[in-house]
């Protein structure tokens, strides 16, 4: 089985189901952590709160230690686009790959590069077999 991991951020797969990767991982199926930011970011002082390449070798460890394959959109965090050309691209990486399975933050999530990840992958995965929503945060969402 192709499994695609869909994460806005690097942690975000890590924190919401990477259980179920490993899982799938130790049943002999192909997985493949899709991450669509840089995920660095500044406080609203500009002060660096996360450097992207610290969290780009965090992500390969993280992948190294589930099994997976890692893939960085490189998207610049808290501006996730939900547009045709991202929609096309995780399009492109589920046919390739030819995906069974989709697992993505939930769509109702408030964190807005969360919410445009999961939208885009949505509509790029509509017509894969399986496909599940993940949660990755503390706080309340839309439902």
């Amino acid at each position: 089985m192709n499994v695609l991991g869909v994460g806005a951020h690097f942690d975000d797969l890590e924190l919401g189901c990477s259980g179920t990767l490993i899982k799938h991982v130790n049943k002999g199926d192909q997985v493949i952590m899709l991450i669509v930011t840089n995920s660095s970011y500044k406080n609203h002082s500009g002060d660096l709160i996360r450097d992207g390449d610290i969290a780009y070798k965090e992500g390969i460890k993280a992948a190294n230690i589930i099994g997976a394959e890692l893939i960085c959109m490189g998207y610049e965090t808290f501006f996730v686009p939900f547009e045709e050309s991202l929609t096309k691209e995780i399009n492109r990486y589920i046919e390739e790959r030819d995906i069974d399975i989709i697992y993505c933050p939930w769509v109702h999530d408030l964190h807005r590069d969360h919410y445009y990840a999961a939208k885009n992958t949505l509509m790029a995965g509509r017509h894969v077999p399986r496909f599940l929503m993940y949660r990755s945060n503390y706080y309340d969402t839309e439902q």
